[in-house]
């Protein structure tokens, strides 16, 4: 008799195609019938362990955040220390960074946030996890921001409104580059960000 799969083992197995389904069909055409088929597992599974296609959605879409956020931090903290930049240097490749992810490649996971926040203007439970998303992503991101050295002294308050305010522009200019890239340049975001850094970083 075979031994049934380990609960952690589910859980990763449901995760990697539920990704794979969200960046392929978005998120109002992915199901979890066919998450839970691909998978190979019952819908009932997929509900045992997230309880609904909203939290399943926001479970993804945090991760993918969170492991994407270590990446990038990783390679500009690499950077400034062979480059031993300062201030100047830390706003730069920041801006420079987040540019790149808004606008280089088709920033998926950007719109497709985009497409969870607008069915949650509609569906009470799917903004009930888009806000307890949001909450998650911008902790994680003034937690990582206040492990650089230059912003080690920063209080907790403004490294999370700095990380509030720089995912909103994130996913507003990557909307408005999507629907109408000549308004909203590269150029144009990246003076946004640098901009934005300038004002919220210390001296």
């Amino acid at each position: 008799m075979a031994s049934r799969p380990r609960h952690q083992d589910v859980r990763a197995d449901l995760l990697q195609y539920a990704t794979e389904a969200f960046e392929r069909d978005g998120y109002g055409r992915a199901s979890l019938a066919g998450i839970a088929a691909d998978a190979g597992y019952t819908k009932g599974a997929v509900y045992s362990g997230f309880g609904s296609k909203a939290a399943l959605f926001a479970e993804v879409c945090g991760a993918q955040f969170e492991a994407l956020t270590r990446r990038t931090l990783d390679v500009v903290g690499r950077e400034l220390a062979v480059e031993g930049g300062g201030r100047a240097d830390l706003v730069a490749r920041l801006a420079a960074v987040l540019t790149s992810l808004t606008f280089d490649g088709d920033a998926r996971w950007p719109l497709l946030l985009h497409e969870f926040q607008a069915v949650g203007l509609r569906d009470e439970s799917v903004a009930s996890e888009y806000r307890a998303l949001t909450a998650r992503r911008v902790r994680f991101l003034a937690e990582a921001l206040g492990e650089h050295p230059r912003l080690a002294g920063l209080s907790a308050e403004r490294l999370e409104r700095t990380s509030s305010l720089t995912l909103v522009l994130v996913h507003t200019l990557a909307v408005e580059h999507r629907l109408s890239p000549e308004a909203m340049d590269r150029r144009g975001g990246e003076l946004s960000f640098t901009a934005l850094l300038d004002s919220a970083l210390p001296d």
